[in-house]
């Protein structure tokens, strides 16, 4: 047995010494990436900020190239079975596992030694066409003008020089890799000693194992590492760099089977027909050829005053279910009931989506979620005319997106950019000692950020994102000064499971609902007629139990409060909505009368004999929620009675369809209709 771990330790480390020059060679990559790109580091760039940059794209690196040694490995541990058969390989006799495992490894650091440079080359072209690493763009290059998108590689980037050079350091790698990576890393008797006994090969087969684990998850913690931890900086370059070519091609791909899956326009429109959507989603349009000019609409203007500082806030998991009365005795946010009571509280209505990004991307968009990734999208890469940062610059605000989370998470910072934001801002512009979990700061740091950066020069739109209310609700509460709530004596009998363990993530909910009315306080304080919208991105898919209704497990919250610009309003009876009437509702109170804009939603504050909320999974009205796979499943709204399910389901389905249709083929297809 010692001579099979005598040779399988041989091949090992031969193993170890070949990863180091893959993970040297992709941090080289980053290195070069750095110096190519090295005039668009900003204020941000700083020592600090490179190291930090490139220590976490070192963890990438070595994740990739533990994939590259899975063949390798995989042959050395072959050395463990199998006759003493004997090979010469030039002067040394190996076993024929052994010589078995050299041919594998050489063949895999050859085409390390190729593909790496060829793929380094094309992500600095990639970048410098589409300013960004591989994204789901790469796989949209036939949505865009292929023809003239090859004539600019071959013109503009020199494509026979470009593959040239990736032949030249393919062929240095290569003699470098022969000459110091596939050699040994210790003399032969050490390995013989080590082979010895059973402690020592126990040990040693213990570490590979641990090794190879580690390097596959990039970590040896709870998480494994993730593309969203790469914005490290407040940097945009330097984050971009964290990423090697292969991590950021295999993300991509992923992105690209989950969007794939995507049933496409007809699984909202069986018929495939836009045109008839279009007729079914605003009867009253004149027909045209162009999909925005159905979306045209004239402010009716403010009823008061317009507000001067516009705040957007939209809190992780702020669902609806504790701000009824119902559970007013756990007291888990009496900010958010304050705000509600004193300002205008809307109950019936819903996220665009059941995760955190379909919602903001449909918020910021004003489009319904259909399926589709919006920001890795064709014509969602760009600023749409129904974009809600794109519509309060033409009004003359300053537009701010905070995020209290990594900007580089699902893409999201490029993607506020892209949509007309003036200033993005995410966690690497926060405090570095800010407490913190795995998704973001804690609250009152991001809102203590946008208290600081917000100023009354000018006026301003800010859309801000929580974070801190997520698993794994890991934040002290004790120093935050959070107490856990207490169960009142009326749901004590309704409290189920694990009760420490929900009153601490309850807990975070309090903190989150502290930290957003202190924020409001402080603003209000401060800045000349501010409006605040609240919501949640979706329902927080934690309760006191295990048996919420449907509206407990599908509604959020809409708290619009501003006591000079609400100062009379109300929404209206019957009224209902969804995060797409964020936008006309929030234009509508500071546009000018007659000022043109776009929108798919309705505002909620103007009187309207039907209002309806919907998203992929349920519709709602002011009476009741009805899930749409099966008009069966409803539930009153809280403070109503529903017997049945609405008497126009139907109707109100297909419209709804065709809403999320429209959505799909303009985000899609664009604005022309073909």
């Amino acid at each position: 047995m010692s001579a099979r771990f005598e040779r399988f330790f041989r091949q090992v480390q031969r193993d170890f010494r070949l990863w180091l020059f893959f993970t040297a060679a992709l941090t080289v990559y980053r290195v070069v990436f750095i110096l190519i790109f090295r005039e668009e580091i900003g204020d941000g760039g700083r020592l600090h900020s490179l190291l930090a940059a490139l220590l976490t794209g070192l963890r990438f690196d070595a994740q990739a190239a533990t994939y590259w040694m899975l063949a390798p490995l995989a042959a050395s541990l072959l050395c463990l079975v199998g006759d003493e058969k004997v090979v010469q390989m030039g002067t040394v006799p190996f076993s024929r596992w052994e010589a078995a495992a050299n041919r594998v490894r050489a063949v895999t650091g050859l085409l390390f030694a190729f593909a790496t440079p060829l793929i380094s080359v094309v992500a600095v072209q990639y970048y410098r066409e589409y300013h960004d690493v591989f994204d789901q763009m790469l796989f949209h290059v036939g949505d865009d003008d292929t023809a003239a998108i090859l004539a600019t590689l071959y013109h503009g980037y020199n494509l026979v020089t470009c593959l040239t050079l990736a032949a030249v350091l393919g062929g240095l790698a290569t003699i470098a890799g022969k000459h110091w990576a596939l050699g040994p890393l210790l003399p032969r008797r050490w390995t013989a000693r080590l082979a010895e006994g059973w402690v020592a090969p126990s040990v040693a087969a213990l570490f590979v194992g641990l090794s190879l684990v580690a390097g596959l998850r990039g970590s040896l913690g709870r998480v494994p590492l993730q593309t969203k931890s790469a914005a490290v900086t407040s940097d945009r370059l330097l984050n971009k760099a964290v990423l090697n070519p292969y991590v950021a091609l295999a993300d991509a791909a992923c992105l690209r089977r989950q969007m794939a899956g995507s049933r496409g326009l007809k699984s909202f429109l069986p018929d495939g027909d836009i045109r008839a959507a279009l007729r079914r989603a605003f009867p009253g349009a004149p027909a045209a050829d162009n999909i925005d000019r159905y979306l045209q609409r004239t402010a009716a203007g403010p009823r008061i005053v317009p507000p001067r500082h516009v705040f957007l806030i939209c809190m992780e998991s702020y669902d609806a279910w504790p701000l009824e009365d119902k559970y007013a005795g756990l007291d888990l946010v009496p900010q958010g009931r304050r705000l509600a009571r004193e300002g205008l509280h809307l109950r019936a209505f819903l996220p665009a989506g059941s995760a955190t990004i379909d919602s903001n991307t449909a918020i910021l968009t004003g489009i319904p979620y259909a399926s589709l990734c919006a920001r890795y999208e064709p014509y969602g890469r760009r600023d749409l005319p129904t974009s809600l940062p794109t519509t309060f610059h033409r009004l003359g605000y300053r537009t701010r997106f905070f995020y209290g989370g990594s900007l580089s998470w699902q893409n999201i910072g490029d993607f506020a950019r892209d949509q007309g934001f003036d200033e993005v801002y995410g966690a690497g512009h926060l405090e570095d000692r800010a407490p913190a979990n795995e998704w973001g700061v804690a609250d009152q740091y991001l809102f203590d950020f946008v208290a600081r950066t917000v100023r009354d020069d000018r006026p301003s739109f800010n859309y801000v994102v929580s974070t801190s209310y997520h698993p794994p609700y890991n934040l002290d509460l004790r120093s935050l000064g959070v107490p856990l709530p207490r169960v009142p004596p009326e749901l004590e009998a309704e409290f189920r499971g694990d009760r420490p363990a929900l009153l601490n993530l309850l807990g975070h909910l309090r903190y989150a609902d502290r930290e957003l009315g202190r924020f409001v306080d402080s603003e209000e304080a401060r800045l000349p007629r501010p409006l605040f919208a609240v919501t949640g991105d979706h329902w927080s898919r934690r309760f006191i139990n295990g048996r919420p209704t449907l509206f407990e497990r599908s509604a959020v919250p809409l708290i619009l409060y501003g006591k000079e610009v609400l100062r009379g309003a109300a929404f209206p009876p019957g009224c209902a909505g969804s995060h797409i009437d964020l936008a006309p509702t929030l234009i509508e109170a500071a546009a000018p009368r007659g000022f043109r804009y776009y929108a798919l939603g309705q505002n909620l504050l103007a009187p309207r004999a039907r209002f309806l909320g919907f998203n992929l999974q349920w519709m709602i009205d002011a009476d009741e929620v009805v899930e749409v796979k099966s008009e069966n499943h409803f539930a009153p709204v809280p403070g109503r009675s529903a017997a049945a399910p609405p008497a126009d389901f139907h109707a109100q389905l297909l419209r709804m369809r065709a809403f999320q249709g429209v959505a799909w083929w303009r985000l899609r297809n664009g604005p022309e209709l073909r």
